[in-house]
C-alpha cells in the first residue's frame, strides 16, 4: 500500500477537520429555541406556584386574624379605658382588597363607619391591606333563604358585607351579614380570596369561633 504524496494527505485533513468542527447555524438555532421554550415553562410555572402559595398564606393569615381577635376580646384589652368593648373584622365587598379589624364601641354586633381608622372615636382600629393582585371575590353565609349563586351547597351569597364580633367573656362569635338596613345573624360566614391569575382558597368561619381554610 503505498502512502498518500503530502499534498493529498494535506487535502484530506483539511476536508476533516471541516466536516466535524463546531454547530452549524441550523443546530444552534434549535438549541436556543429548546432553551428558551424550557426557561419560558419554567418561569410560568414558578410564577404559577409562587401565586398559590402567596394566596395559601393569605387565607391562613384571615384565619389567623379571627383568632387574634378571640384573643383580644378575651384578654381584657381595653380601648381608652374601656375594657367593656368587643371585638371585630369587619368584610365588605365593595372593598375587596382589604379587610377591617374594630372595636365594637357602641356594642351593636357590627362594624360602624365614621372618623380616621386608629382614632378614639372611631371603631376602626386597623385596615388590613391584601397582597397586591389577590381580592376578596365571595362572602357566603348559611341560611339566609335567597339563592345560592356561586357559593357551596347549603350557604348563600352576601352581597353587601360581614362580621365576626367576639364580646367578653362569651368565646363563641357573633356573625351577622348585611341585608339592608337591619343586619342578619348568620352561624356561619365564609370567606372567598382570590388571586390575579384566578387561583382561589375559601376561609369557614363559625360562630364556635372556629376558622379553618378550604
Amino acid at each position: 500500500m503505498h502512502p498518500l504524496p503530502y499534498s493529498q494527505f494535506k487535502m484530506a485533513g483539511r476536508s476533516k477537520s471541516k466536516g466535524s468542527g463546531g454547530f452549524s447555524m441550523i443546530e444552534l438555532i434549535v438549541v436556543m429555541t429548546i432553551f428558551i421554550t424550557l426557561t419560558t415553562v419554567m418561569l410560568f410555572n414558578y410564577n404559577s406556584m409562587n401565586s398559590r402559595i402567596t394566596l395559601d398564606t393569605l387565607a391562613h393569615q384571615i384565619a389567623q386574624w379571627v383568632r387574634q381577635t378571640q384573643v383580644s376580646a378575651m384578654s381584657v384589652k381595653s380601648h381608652s379605658g374601656n375594657y367593656n368593648v368587643g371585638y371585630g373584622l369587619h368584610f365588605d365587598r365593595t372593598n375587596p382588597n382589604q379587610f377591617i379589624f374594630f372595636y365594637d364601641l357602641n356594642n351593636d354586633k357590627t362594624y360602624t363607619p365614621g372618623g380616621v381608622c386608629g382614632d378614639a372615636a372611631s371603631e376602626c382600629v386597623q385596615t388590613v391591606t391584601l397582597p397586591k393582585g389577590d381580592t376578596i371575590v365571595l362572602l357566603c353565609a348559611e341560611a339566609l333563604g335567597v339563592a345560592q349563586g356561586a357559593c357551596a351547597p347549603g350557604l348563600n351569597e352576601v352581597v353587601a358585607g360581614g362580621d365576626i364580633v367576639f364580646i367578653r367573656p362569651d368565646t363563641d362569635a357573633h356573625i351577622s351579614i348585611e341585608t339592608g338596613v337591619t343586619p342578619y345573624p348568620v352561624s356561619r360566614l365564609q370567606v372567598t380570596v382570590s388571586s390575579v391569575k384566578g387561583y382561589k382558597r375559601s376561609i369557614d368561619i363559625w360562630t364556635t369561633g372556629q376558622a379553618s381554610v378550604l
